[in-house]
């Protein structure tokens, strides 16, 4: 009796499809080296590995041949990435830096971070290519991850609300992030770090969702984004749900529905806006203070939430000036909070012991990075949002505009599963 060997394809296979399974365990479940390598990243690097060995990734035709715009948008991003990393390694500022904050030190922090650009993107081409093969499978398989990491993020919301210790998964924090509201105590971050990644990841799952017409777990998806009281995904839910759900009305030509729906929607406002909580998610991230203050008394908002607020705008606008005194070539990778002391002008929003980052993507690019990763970034997103122009029905147009909004309010674009969403909507606009 002879053994058949199993071919290098069949074993690559199945790297993919735990790549997309463990997508969702960013935190959990981690082997964190000096730099978080995470189930995922470790499947993605297994995969270019066997990809080498079975010469199907060649450098040569990646960066010089065969590749389409998309692709050359982000190879110049590596290429400008890599000159600002380079520049900033023997740059002289004529202020100090904060250097004790470093993870390992700023030489490797920086240089880990620009090899995550390499990391990130390569899951954009695995994804892509991964969906553009079998679609339904490997979008059911990202689904089955999110819809663990959804069931075991209610297992901690309903557990912690009770004061009940839960289990927690190998390599999460020893205190998961939690939140206080009127109905309770409880753990917000599900298997990520922090209840934003939850809810992003939350977010472009749930859009994966419609659009293959698994309603059921797209339900589940959306419903689950609430308990991470991240006020940036559920006003991008509401908001999705809303303009999609109107926009299929409209097709049927239900539009007795939608005015219905229309009042029902603003009472369910008038009355929001009389709740503790609903108005401590919308103050802490409303950006305009003078709008909010007309709609709602500042002095019945808790206060930790005006100053998550504040805090925001004050991390904006010295990421702002950052990158207009670095404007070539930004600081480095990483390297923004080296020099928020030296530009923070709020004594109230001190580094002390906290290592300070930019909780803005377009900001984060632009102080780090310069104007022209900035441009290149942008121009991305521009020809994403091209490859769907067709997209009729709304779902993936939509998602991406809503992703696009989202990272103004997220710590960084150097995450794989919002890369692994760019590639889904890049195979599709590939059909």
């Amino acid at each position: 009796m002879t053994i058949k060997p199993i071919s290098l394809r069949k074993v690559q296979n199945f790297f993919v499809e735990q790549f997309f399974l463990f997508l969702p365990f960013n935190l959990a479940l981690t082997f964190d080296i000096g730099f978080p390598f995470k189930l995922s990243e470790i499947a993605l690097i297994i995969i270019f590995i066997l990809d080498f060995k079975e010469k199907q990734f060649n450098f040569i035709n990646f960066f010089f041949l065969k590749q389409k715009s998309l692709y050359l948008i982000l190879i110049l991003f590596l290429f400008f990435g890599f000159i600002a990393f380079v520049i900033n390694l023997f740059w002289q500022y004529s202020y100090p830096l904060r250097y004790d904050l470093a993870r390992i030190n700023p030489l490797l922090d920086s240089l880990l971070k620009y090899f995550y650009f390499f990391i990130i993107f390569f899951a954009f081409i695995i994804s892509q290519k991964s969906f553009r093969s079998n679609q339904k499978k490997y979008s059911l398989i990202l689904l089955i991850g999110a819809c663990i990491a959804s069931i075991y993020s209610w297992y901690l919301f309903v557990t912690s609300i009770q004061n009940i210790e839960p289990f927690l998964l190998f390599g999460m924090d020893a205190w998961p992030q939690h939140a206080l509201y009127s109905f309770g105590h409880f753990i917000r971050c599900g298997t990520f770090k922090e209840g934003n990644y939850m809810g992003f990841f939350l977010l472009v799952t749930a859009v994966v969702a419609i659009n293959e017409k698994h309603y059921f777990i797209a339900f589940f998806l959306f419903t689950t984004i609430f308990i991470t009281v991240s006020s940036m995904a559920i006003c991008c839910s509401t908001i999705f749900l809303i303009i999609y759900i109107t926009f299929k009305l409209i097709k049927a030509k239900q539009y007795y529905i939608i005015a219905l729906g229309n009042i029902s929607l603003f009472i369910a406002v008038f009355f929001l806006f009389h709740n503790e909580d609903f108005k401590y998610l919308i103050i802490s991230k409303f950006p305009l203070e003078a709008v909010t203050a007309k709609l709602i008394d500042p002095s019945t908002v808790r206060i930790d939430a005006i100053n998550s607020r504040n805090e925001r705008n004050n991390s904006t606008k010295i990421s702002w000036h950052i990158g207009l005194d670095n404007f070539m070539w930004g600081v480095g990778p990483a390297n923004y909070y080296l020099h928020y002391d030296h530009y923070n002008k709020e004594p109230f929003y001190e580094q002390k012991e906290a290592k300070r980052i930019s909780n803005n993507v377009y900001m984060e690019i632009f102080s780090e990075l310069g104007i022209f990763c900035s441009v290149i970034f942008i121009s991305f997103l521009y020809f994403l949002y091209n490859k769907i122009s067709w997209d009729n029905n709304l779902v993936l147009k939509l998602g991406l505009v809503l992703s696009c909004i989202y990272l103004i309010a997220f710590p960084t674009f150097a995450i794989l599963f919002l890369w692994t969403f760019y590639g889904y909507i890049y195979s599709v606009g590939e059909v």
